[in-house]
């Protein structure tokens, strides 16, 4: 008896998930990971995490609070970054990923309470880590580009001694 309002259930929602997306016009995972893969740079695909992920931050980005320097100065590295998404997904984004890791304290509270404060940390640790990621890459970026700075003015000096009519 109960597996068969077991199955029921399981039916039910499923149909009413169905019908409500349809309704809904709500876009199926694997539509959401080729706009993703579509959007990167790197060959790397995308994972069905990173749809479900990217959902949660649009949705969220528009409850989140965010000044307006803040604003122009994450939207500038985004862009020199290279990164297609706009400054309120992006910390959005990382706001849960952060909250995903922080989820996994709350069972540990039950089971091993010690272990906790571990997963806190590492939420913490995770936010800041997302959060700083295109400043890390525009910074790895300008680095690369100093590096080969005197390299390309020693051609370039070679370049005009041997082209000059004199």
């Amino acid at each position: 008896m109960h597996a068969i309002l077991l199955l029921f259930a399981l039916c039910f929602t499923a149909g009413a998930y169905l019908l409500l997306a349809e309704l809904l016009k709500v876009p199926t995972y694997k539509a959401a990971k080729a706009v993703i893969n579509m959007g990167k740079q790197t060959k790397k695909q995308a994972r069905n995490s990173d749809a479900f992920i990217l959902d949660l931050a649009v949705r969220l980005s528009k409850y989140l609070p965010m000044g307006e320097y803040k604003k122009r100065r994450l939207t500038g590295e985004l862009k020199s970054a290279e990164i297609k998404m706009t400054a309120e997904v992006f910390m959005a984004q990382a706001v849960v990923k952060a909250g995903l890791v922080l989820l996994m304290a709350i069972p540990c509270l039950l089971i091993m309470p010690v272990v906790s404060p571990a997963f806190v940390i590492a939420g913490i640790a995770v936010y800041w880590g997302e959060a700083g990621k295109p400043r890390k890459l525009v910074q790895a970026k300008r680095e690369g580009i100093e590096c080969e700075l005197p390299r390309f003015v020693a051609t370039i000096t070679q370049e005009l001694i041997a082209s000059r009519d004199a």
